[in-house]
C-alpha cells in the first residue's frame, strides 16, 4: 500500500493555526495557552487541533471561560502529553527500546511486537516525529534510543554490563 508521510509545519505556522481554530471555535485561548499547545502539537496541524479540542473540552467542565495556561497545564497532565508533545505510546516506543534491547539498535517490526502497537502507526507516526525531535536514530540494524532521548525520559544509559 502507499504510505504516506507526514509533513511537519514550523512552529510559528501551528501557532497561527492553533489561534485560528480557536477563533472558529468561538473559545477565547491566552496567548501562554496557544504556546503551550502549539508547543506539543508535533508541528501537525490535525494534532493541534485536536489537543485545542481536548485543551478547551477540560477548560469547560472546569468552569473556565478563557483557556489559561494552568488550565492547560493540567489538561496535558491529564491527557499524558508532556512538553515535547511526547504521549504515552511515543514514551512506550522509547522505554520498550531502552529496557528490552538496551538501547537498540533494533527494527521497527520487532518494537512493533514488544510493545503491541501497529507497525505501519509506529514507522508513520511515531517514529518519524521522534527522529525529528532527535530522539531516535537510524543505524545500519535498526532504531536506537539517543543521549536527548535518555535524558528526556530521565532515564541512565547502562554502561556494558554495569549500573
Amino acid at each position: 500500500g502507499a504510505t504516506y508521510h507526514l509533513n511537519f509545519y514550523e512552529h510559528e505556522d501551528i501557532k497561527k493555526i492553533v489561534h485560528r481554530s480557536a477563533k472558529i471555535l468561538g473559545g477565547l485561548l491566552e496567548k501562554e495557552s496557544a504556546e503551550e499547545i502549539a508547543k506539543r502539537s508535533r508541528f501537525t496541524p490535525r494534532v493541534a487541533n485536536r489537543l485545542l479540542k481536548r485543551v478547551r473540552d477540560y477548560s469547560e467542565v472546569k468552569g473556565k471561560e478563557i483557556v489559561d495556561n494552568n488550565t492547560a497545564l493540567e489538561a496535558f497532565e491529564m491527557l499524558e502529553v508532556d512538553e515535547e508533545g511526547l504521549d504515552w505510546i511515543d514514551r512506550k516506543i522509547l522505554e520498550t527500546i531502552i529496557d528490552k534491547f538496551n538501547g537498540g539498535p533494533v527494527g521497527l517490526n520487532t518494537i512493533a511486537a514488544a510493545t503491541g502497537e501497529d507497525m505501519s502507526t509506529i514507522e508513520d507516526v511515531y517514529v518519524p516525529y521522534l527522529m525529528r525531535l532527535g530522539f531516535l536514530d537510524r543505524r545500519p540494524r535498526g532504531r536506537i534510543v539517543t543521549d536527548i532521548a535518555y535524558k528526556h525520559l530521565g532515564k541512565k544509559k547502562k554502561q556494558d554490563g554495569l549500573l
